[in-house]
């Protein structure tokens, strides 16, 4: 329920977390994919980036044979 409109987020939007200590990091959408398990490139997704970012996944798609066919991948700095 935490990433329900994750699908609502487009480049420039910002997210901002909130930390325990009370301060906030913001973040600046810089794409949103929506894609197919398959063929996605998870090593290049969850690969180290030049700048601090921020790469949010979740499952989307159809329910099918126990997960879900897609995934979105939502990258900001």
């Amino acid at each position: 329920a935490v990433f329900w409109d994750l699908k609502e987020l487009q480049a420039g939007d910002t997210i901002e977390i909130a930390l325990t200590d009370g301060t906030a990091i913001t973040y600046e959408v810089t794409a949103a994919l929506d894609a197919a398990v398959d063929d996605l490139d998870m090593e290049s997704i969850l690969a180290q980036t030049e700048s601090e970012s921020l790469t949010l996944i979740t499952c989307s798609g159809s329910f099918v044979g126990g997960g879900y066919t897609n995934r979105l991948v939502v990258r900001a700095v």
